[in-house]
């Protein structure tokens, strides 16, 4: 019974590289041709579920903000795929970047990039565990974690009220090398 109600209320399944949602869920992402990040924001409402790299169940309002770097300066890293969000079972056009999207009862997210900034926003209960967070909580919760590379320098540029303008830069060059002159972002490119 508890399976079924979490399956009918929404459940996120995260692999390495991918995301399976089932039941309703609200979305956005950043345009990959104009952003300075990848950015995903996910929101669900009800009762739902977690599986994969978190596991948890909550209840209330839950909205999970995930940036990833277009490319990690420095590295041998190259640029990264942009992720597809695809909708099998809507017959709905396919999903816009930048716009709010509905999913009613499957979302798929493939070459999804590794996030190195989550913000969870919960109001309600959840119960949960895993590799972006670890908490007991009830109320209005915001958590943030960020991940970098070993040796490595962060540049982020994060405001709750315009997530998709989100701003992150990683430089995981060696040690003793000079920061690109370029690394952090001027006021017009931000714009």
């Amino acid at each position: 019974m508890w399976a079924l109600s979490a399956v009918i209320a929404g459940c996120a399944i995260r692999l390495e590289g991918g995301e399976h949602y089932f039941g309703p869920v609200l979305f956005r992402f950043s345009d990959p041709d104009r952003a300075s990040a990848r950015v995903s924001q996910v929101v669900r409402v009800g009762v739902f579920g977690d599986v994969g790299s978190q596991w948890g169940i909550g209840l209330g309002y839950g909205e999970r903000l995930a940036v990833a770097p277009m490319a990690i300066e420095g590295s041998e890293a190259g640029q990264s795929p942009s992720p597809s969000w695809i909708r099998p079972l809507s017959l709905r056009r396919a999903p816009e970047p930048g716009q709010w999207n509905l999913s009613l009862f499957y979302l798929k997210v493939t070459a999804a990039p590794p996030a190195f900034f989550v913000r969870r926003s919960l109001v309600g209960i959840e119960a949960t565990a895993g590799a972006d967070a670890v908490a007991l909580s009830v109320g209005a919760t915001f958590r943030t974690v960020s991940r970098l590379p070993r040796n490595a320098l962060m540049w982020l540029q994060f405001t709750a009220d315009q997530p998709l303008r989100t701003t992150l830069r990683i430089w995981a060059g060696p040690v003793d090398a000079e920061l690109p002159a370029d690394f952090i972002p001027t006021e017009d490119e931000h714009r």
